[in-house]
């Protein structure tokens, strides 16, 4: 059997800071090594430099690395990629690909294309059943559960029978039982001769002496490595016993945390490499890597199965592609109607020209649009699959491609047909052929173009099911249950975060209350808590603060509240750390002090544990069981694998499966009696919750629907303590005298939404975001400096135009050039912005720290300077260079319609991704873009055009925009411009007003742009507002 042992030696990896933050230094000179046959753990602490570990010994991680990878006594990093796969913490599919075809493209992917059918799918039903999906094989990965999605991850790197495999918090979001089956798994496999290293966090008892070796970290240095077995005698040596029937792991990240004094050094320096392994395989194969062991797929079997897949996700989501179809047609039936029978009328030579011009102009928009969001949307899964050598990029890039080629056909071929035949152009063959040639190549290369920009850019089911319960105040609650059993759902029904499809009432204290009401006195902290990446944990909570202080406390008194907050969740050395420099556990602390600085009666936590190791979850458990008690509030909190620690904090448990209730009672031992009532004795050195969970995973059969029925689906109250009997109506606070103040949920906070005044919101949000642009200044460089270089292009390729009467043609051209510029420039500046925002948004607006009005004003308010700089610094260069009219009047006229048709185009931009999701608004917002050019006179003028568009043409903000810029350097009576030809056709700017249908009076441009803008405004706003009502995505 070949060995594939990884040793590294010295590794020390730092992050390096701005000129204002310090550099970071995450692993400090470790050294250590992992073997075959061995199931391995990395377990420290948030922050300890698990995950960094991870990902510097599997490859994915190189940049600022110093020290030596071996493998086999081979150095070379390289060479353990070529050998291994990395299950990353976040792991994502399509969501239109069925758990057994993502599994049968990876295999297809990574294993001969002659290889037998039959033993692929052989190989496919052995990893289902291994793993637990093989009931969900043909669920959609978007119908699938946190667990369920990491199981499926686990078993998409399985398929390829990987040597080696690093796995990043393997259990997170598992219960126990799955968590156990998981690494059961993970050492079977390991026994075939493989290499298993994962971080975890909080393992319990049962799991920890699952593993073979253990590799312990503190602030980024090694305190334990070793197996399982020997890390009670090497405490012990060190005078540190580990107390009886305490869980050793809790044990030794207490200790990590000084909670037993600074022993971090001691342990430091005892540790050596072999000095504490029990040889789980005493090695000496050294026999060399076979390099030519690995299988590489031919170039084109990349391809196709990528296409495969594309083919797959276009097919199941049919609304996108049949709406591109559905607007060519739509566009090129306007355009046929718009141009009809040019193509033979003489006269009209012109409009042919502005005919063609637009076709060229809309399918190259479309096409580019067609592929921006696919790589950016796709990122994250796209980065692990060429990591794990799946495919090349190449082959991506070529696959993303093919698989568009069908529809953009498609799509021209019928704009093209409709729109030649209804203009009635020449009905010869040849000219057919070659001018829809000429589109589908130009939409091929605008295609490619998008997606190399982009690179840098309903099923009914029942989830809950006539469940009961109550929750009681001055307690901490915990829900528990299965991956996909209900326990999010439930959250966000009683928090109010979900209220379309549930029925039943909601009760406080035996009085039926709405939702709305219980989202005034409470918050709720998410699971998935988004936050902003260039903000400071200190920025962010006093932000949440200055927002949400109903006491108006002093500037000394908020700031000793936010600093005891920080230093109840252990967080406070953090305070001037950026937050996207924060580890995932420091993040769920952040997330929950955030909520706490508005002192909520009721707090809901949806996984506050994940991802926080065992001494940072009994730390928040026990902050969380002090506000509980110390100040009557009523705290419900979903959890996953809890220890027995956790749980005997807990005052009462609920728990679920498949949406019904199977226990509510208020201790441990009230589980065993209700267990053995049924006959189901729980076996003395479980867990029973641990067992209880084994019961509904159904491992001691179909046990469930009796469960049920002794508990009445939560009616049955009898398994709670005495104390919580004797208050059982009185869920928020057992006192009566809290009774009106709370249950009533007083006047005033039922008519006052906010803390804060609307003023002092937009303040708030106004700086917060200025205070990331600071920060994160990319985008406005880029802006600025778009609008300087093109500014000086076009101004030099139209240079002097504007006082010739020879260059009148391309002075019109100047200023639709200047208008088309600034309008598409302005539509995408906050394109992305709300879609990319809408996750904290929707957290902080549900949690009541602003008005969906004080939002919109802020976020509309920020763009706004950013806005006028842009016009400004563009209109004055080309202006200049131009040779325009040296009236400031003019000028400044010219300057306002540019600004308003700017902020027009914003509105319209804000509607559409308000309105749709983001793939979505990049497709059709362009698409939607062209009747405004259609009716804007710079295809076809008003007089041209049939009656029937006449309203369309007047109440368009783009041709009021260039007849106010046109009207602006050639109108107000200026006199014949000079002409240096013979004979100047357009020198007279009166005549050319009229020619170009631009004679309007400019108070009714202004007040046709004004009114646009505020329409489009009230439409976004409107379209905001339902999305943070009712949409969770």
């Amino acid at each position: 059997m070949s060995r594939w042992d990884i040793s590294f030696k010295n590794i020390e990896y730092s992050i390096f800071g701005s000129l204002i933050h310090k550099n970071k230094k995450i692993l400090n000179d470790i050294s250590g090594e992992f073997r075959s046959n061995e199931l391995t753990a990395i377990i420290g602490s948030s922050g300890s430099g698990k995950s960094s570990l991870l990902n510097i010994l599997s490859g994915y991680q190189r940049k600022n690395v110093k020290g030596s990878i071996e493998l086999n006594g081979i150095q070379s990093s390289q060479l353990i990629q070529e050998f291994s796969s990395y299950v990353m913490q976040e792991y994502t599919f399509h969501k239109y690909i069925t758990v057994r075809e993502t599994l049968l493209f990876r295999i297809n992917c990574k294993i001969s294309k002659q290889q037998d059918e039959s033993i692929k799918n052989e190989k496919i039903e052995m990893i289902l059943n291994k793993i637990g999906l093989i009931d969900k094989e043909h669920v959609y990965c978007e119908k699938l559960s946190g667990g369920e999605i990491k199981r499926l991850s686990i078993a998409v790197e399985l398929l390829d029978d990987p040597k080696i495999l690093f796995i990043d918090e393997c259990t997170t979001g598992l219960d126990s039982v799955t968590s156990t089956q998981c690494i059961q798994l993970l050492k079977n496999i390991s026994k075939e001769g493989r290499t298993i290293i994962t971080s975890i966090h909080q393992p319990s008892a049962l799991i920890f002496n699952m593993f073979d070796h253990i590799y312990a970290l503190a602030n980024g240095q090694c305190i334990y490595q070793g197996s399982t077995e020997s890390l009670v005698p090497f405490l012990s040596e060190l005078d540190l016993i580990c107390p009886h029937n305490y869980n050793i792991t809790d044990f030794l990240m207490e200790i990590a945390n000084n909670d037993y004094g600074p022993q971090n050094n001691r342990l430091i320096n005892k540790v050596e490499i072999r000095s504490h392994r029990h040889g789980v395989c005493k090695n000496n194969d050294s026999s060399p890597i076979i390099i030519s062991a690995l299988e590489v797929q031919s170039l084109r079997n990349e391809i196709s199965q990528l296409l495969k897949r594309n083919m797959l996700n276009n097919y199941r989501d049919k609304t996108f592609t049949i709406m591109r179809i559905l607007i060519h047609l739509i566009i090129a039936g306007i355009i046929g109607i718009i141009y009809k029978g040019i193509g033979k009328d003489g006269s009209q030579i012109l409009n042919v020209y502005k005919f063609l011009f637009f076709n060229i102009f809309i399918l190259m928009f479309t096409a580019f649009s067609s592929l921006q969001t696919s790589f950016p949307t796709e990122y994250s899964i796209v980065k692990r699959e060429n990591f794990n050598k799946m495919y090349t990029v190449f082959s991506y890039f070529i696959a993303q491609n093919l698989a568009d080629i069908p529809i953009i056909f498609i799509s021209n071929l019928l704009y093209v047909i409709i729109s030649y035949v209804m203009t009635d152009q020449p009905f010869e063959i040849f000219r057919l052929i070659y001018y829809f040639f000429i589109i589908l190549l130009m939409s091929f290369a605008a295609q490619g173009l998008g997606l190399v920009a982009g690179s840098f850019l309903n099923e009914k089911k029942e989830i809950l099911k006539n469940i009961s319960g109550e929750f009681n105040g001055g307690h901490i609650n915990t829900i528990l249950g299965l991956s996909g059993s209900g326990k999010t759902s439930l959250l966000n029904v009683l928090s109010g975060f979900k209220k379309t499809n549930v029925s039943g009432k909601i009760m406080i204290n035996g009085r039926e209350i709405p939702v709305d009401k219980i989202r005034k006195i409470s918050s709720y902290v998410m699971q998935d808590q988004s936050l902003h990446s260039h903000l400071t944990t200190c920025e962010i909570v006093t932000l949440s603060l200055n927002l949400r202080d109903k006491n108006q406390l002093s500037a000394s008194e908020r700031k000793n509240k936010i600093e005891n907050l920080l230093l109840k969740l252990n967080i406070e050395n953090k305070r001037n750390s950026l937050i996207k420099d924060l580890s995932g556990g420091e993040i769920k602390r952040l997330s929950i002090a955030i909520e706490l600085v508005n002192d909520p009666k009721i707090l809901f936590l949806d996984e506050p544990t994940t991802n926080l190791d065992s001494v940072s979850s009994t730390h928040c458990i026990e902050l969380l069981k002090k506000l509980a008690i110390d100040e009557r509030k009523i705290i419900v909190c979903t959890i996953h694998q809890p220890s027995t620690l956790l749980l005997k904090m807990f005052d009462q448990i609920y728990a679920l499966a498949d949406g019904q209730c199977i226990f509510q009672g208020s201790s441990l031992s009230n589980i065993v009696q209700f267990l053995k009532e049924l006959e189901l004795p729980c076996p003395s050195t479980y867990n029973p919750t641990d067992f209880l969970m084994e019961i509904a995973n159904n491992d001691y059969g179909p046990q469930n629907h009796r469960l049920v029925k002794k508990i009445k689906n939560g009616r049955n109250i009898n398994y709670k303590n005495t104390e919580l009997l004797n208050n059982n109506n009185k869920i928020i606070y057992p006192e009566n005298n809290y009774r009106n103040e709370y249950l009533e949920v007083q006047q005033s906070s039922l008519i006052k939404n906010y803390h804060c005044s609307y003023i002092h919101q937009v303040y708030y949000l106004l700086t917060r975001t200025y205070m990331m642009i600071s920060r994160d200044s990319t985008l406005l460089n880029m802006r600025l400096f778009i609008h300087l270089v093109l500014g000086l292009v076009f101004g030099f390729i139209y240079r002097d135009v504007g006082n010739k009467g020879s260059a009148m043609l391309d002075n019109y051209r100047y200023l639709v050039v200047s208008v088309v510029f600034l309008l598409y420039t302005s539509y995408y500046s906050l394109f992305v912005t709300f879609p990319l925002e809408f996750a904290t948004i929707k957290r902080e607006h549900f949690n009541n720290w602003y008005s969906t009005r004080a939002y919109y004003t802020a976020f509309i308010l920020s763009d706004v300077p950013i806005t006028i700089a842009c016009c400004i610094i563009y209109v004055t260069i080309t202006y200049w260079l131009t040779d325009q009219p040296r009236e400031l009047y003019r000028f400044l006229i010219f300057l306002s319609f540019t600004i308003l048709m700017s902020f027009a185009a914003q509105s319209l931009s804000v509607m559409f991704t308000a309105l749709m999701d983001l793939k979505s608004a990049t497709i059709f917002g362009s698409m939607l873009l062209s009747p405004f050019f259609l009716f804007s006179g710079i295809m076809i003028l008003s007089k041209d055009a049939p009656e029937i568009f006449s309203f369309f043409f007047n109440t368009n903000f783009l041709d009021s925009s260039l007849k106010g810029v046109l009207n602006s350097v050639l109108g107000f009576n200026r006199t014949k411009l000079p002409c240096d030809e013979i004979f100047c056709f357009l020198e007279n700017p009166k005549k050319m007003l009229r020619d170009f249908g631009a004679n309007i009076d400019i108070t009714k441009a202004y007040y046709i742009l004004i009114i646009y803008i505020l329409i489009s405004q009230i439409l976004a706003f409107t379209f905001i507002n339902y999305r943070l009502k009712y949409k969770q995505t």
